[in-house]
Order: C-alpha cells, then structure tokens, then sequence
C-alpha cells in the first residue's frame, strides 16, 4: 500500500511557491537548479510505492516489442488512468508473447513520438509541473526529480542489471520505490502508477560465483545508477539523471538484444577483479551495449 509522509513544511503559502517558481530565470548554474528541486520536493507530500516485479525472458531479436532487453531493469511509469498501462499489465498477465509485443509496439511509438526540449524549457517544466516522482533502490537513487513532459500518459527507461546467482530467489533486489511528490494543497494526490520488469542474462559459471560473494545487504550493487539510467527508450525529464538536467528522446529498443546477451567477462580477469568490481564491469559493458543501439 502507498505510504503518505505529510509534515508541516507541506503547508506553505502561494507566495513561497510562486517564490520557488521565480527561480526558473536564473538557473543557468545547474547547482542552483537541483537546490531548486530539492526545495521543491520538501514542499510538497510525498507518497512512497513499492512497485510490483515481473519477471520476463525472451529469446527474440526485436527489441521494440520485448517488456525488456535481456541484462536490463525496464521500468515503467504512467498516469494512473494511463489506458497503455492498463493494456501492459493485461497483457502480461495473459501470458501471451503476441499480446505483449503489440502492446510494447504501440508504447514504443508514443515514446519514439516525443520531441526533444531544449534544457531551459525542461527545466521550467520540471518546477511548475504538480507531481514529481523519483525511483529508489535501497540507497541508491535510480531517477530523481522525473515528470512527464506534457501530462505524456507512459514511458519507461532501462537501467543496466548484472543478473542474480540466486535464480530461484525473486525478486533479486531490493524494492523499488517510486517517491511522488503531490503537491501543496490539503491532502496529497498521486497521479502515477507504475511497474518493474526484469529480464535476467545468462551468466556463465564464474560470474556466478563473483555474484555469490556479494553482501545480501548489498543486492543494489547489481542494477545501475542514477548515473547510468539509460534513455534509448525513454522521453522523460529528470533533474539529477546523468546530468544535473536529462532530457532523453526515445529510438524505443533501438540497442540490440544479441549485444546484451552476448556480454561475457573472461574467468581470469573475474579472479582479478574481485566480486563487486566484477558487477560494476559488467554494469559498465551492459550500459555501452544499451547505448550502442
């Protein structure tokens, strides 16, 4: 169930938010920019969601209609009343890789269709818009400060995942929450809704046995960043990802699924390495694979 956080620094007045709004002018230092969301979000109330895992494997080669690459973490984010959304989630219950596909089809070409705004339009955005969000993993921050540009109903972004040596346990991480931020009026109000899918690699007997060895505390260490969320598929603005401002057009499921499955380290250098810089190696290459295309 969705967790509701309200403290009093939620009620301030208009005068403080068209303050805060104000400050759209002089954000060409992108620190003054994040401080901005960040005074933002305090603003506001803040509901917290653990989003629903699938699981999902795929042998096929066209990636525009697979949930998700193989070796990645695809999450997706809409409006509530998102009709694409309710159609995804459907699908996936039915089970039906053609049902899924021709969902995946139509959500690719409403991504591929956003247009690419320019940093300050996108930061604008991203102060007046009414509800915020960011994804969460244990500590680690995957998207801070995210919107939908132009009330957009879906989208979704790819984040790089090593794989788990422990198959049969799911999900292999920690929860993934999404945080939104739902404006200053009486009571909060959520628009968005959201889902994970996960799509385990094959890994090969060494990098297994590097993965074993990795703290269970410290399972975010198999999934990628704020760093490196990847927008091959993803229109959306967020205020920290990659950059202070990330504004990502969609070529949707342009990276090949053959690049990322055949991602291998080589059993020496994993002796070299070490357990947890294998995974971030393996992070690395999956990253590059995604942003080949």
């Amino acid at each position: 169930m969705p967790k509701i956080v309200t403290t009093s620094r939620n009620r301030i007045s208009k005068e403080k938010l068209t303050d805060l709004q104000s400050k759209i002018s002089g954000l060409d230092d992108e620190l003054s920019f994040v401080n901005a969301i960040q005074e933002k979000k305090l603003m506001n109330h803040k509901v917290s969601t653990s989003l629903e895992f699938v699981s999902y494997t795929s042998k096929g080669e066209d990636g525009t209609t697979m949930l998700a690459l193989p070796g990645t973490i695809r999450i997706f984010i809409g409006l509530k009343t998102s009709p694409l959304l309710k159609q995804l989630k459907k699908a996936i219950a039915s089970g039906k890789e053609t049902e899924q596909g021709e969902v995946m089809k139509s959500i690719g070409d409403v991504v591929a269709s956003r247009k690419l705004s320019d940093r300050k339009s996108a930061q604008k955005m991203i102060l007046e818009a009414s509800n915020l969000f960011e994804f969460t993993c244990g500590t680690k921050t995957l998207l801070d400060g995210g919107i939908l540009p132009y009330d957009d109903n879906i989208t979704y972004l790819d984040i790089p995942y090593c794989g788990t040596p422990y198959p049969k346990k799911f999900p292999p991480i920690p929860p993934i929450i999404l945080d939104e931020f739902c404006g200053t009026g009486p009571k909060p109000l959520p628009k968005f809704d959201g889902l994970v899918v996960i799509h385990e690699p094959n890994l090969v007997k060494a990098e297994i046995d590097a993965l074993k060895q990795i703290p269970t505390g410290s399972r975010e260490m198999l999934i990628g960043g704020s760093t490196v969320a990847i927008g091959t598929s993803v229109w959306y603005v967020s205020a920290v990802a990659l950059a202070a401002v990330a504004v990502m057009t969609a070529t949707a499921g342009c990276a090949k699924p053959s690049l990322l499955r055949d991602i291998r380290i080589n059993p020496t250098l994993i002796n070299k390495l070490g357990p947890q810089r294998t995974a971030s190696q393996l992070l690395a290459m999956r990253e590059k694979a995604l942003t080949a295309g």
